[in-house]
């Protein structure tokens, strides 16, 4: 569950979040289970946090730093990380759709695991563009074999 102390700084604004994560640098924000939906989080500053089983459905990660971050079983339906950076974040089980933005997503690799003990691609980083690709295509095979029963091939 959320910290209820970080729950009450980042409902002051991104400014306020990411001056009181540059004063606790050594703190992991723990933001499991918050329902951040419809948030504005526009540039918010979220390196290593955990996100776990989090409703960020519809929120604004616009060039966000989500690197490292732990967005396993999150629900990020229609939600916007355009310019966001999410090199080595977990996103184990979580649920977007095709209106999930990911235009221009910084991300060299994602974590395999939620134990971040693994790496993907694990030989390479992702090329520009690949990580938003990858994610575009498997929404659109899904959508597709669920809208009209046609198999992926």
């Amino acid at each position: 569950m959320a910290i209820k102390e970080q729950l009450e700084v980042l409902r002051q604004g991104v400014e306020e979040w990411n001056q009181w994560m540059e004063k606790n640098q050594g703190v992991r924000a723990d933001l499991s289970g918050a329902d951040l939906s419809g948030a504005d989080l526009k540039g918010i500053n979220l390196k290593n946090a955990v996100l776990f089983n989090a409703n960020l459905i519809r929120a604004d990660f616009s060039n966000a730093n989500l690197t490292n971050a732990d967005l396993s079983r999150t629900q990020v339906l229609e939600t916007n990380f355009e310019g966001a950076t999410l090199t080595g974040a977990c996103v184990f089980n979580w649920q977007i759709n095709t209106e999930t933005k990911l235009n221009n997503v910084k991300c060299d690799y994602l974590s395999g695991d939620t134990g971040f003990t693994t790496r993907r691609p694990v030989d390479r980083n992702f090329r520009p563009g690949e990580f938003a690709q990858i994610f575009k295509t498997v929404n659109e095979t899904l959508d597709r074999y669920l809208q009209e029963g046609i198999p992926p091939s």
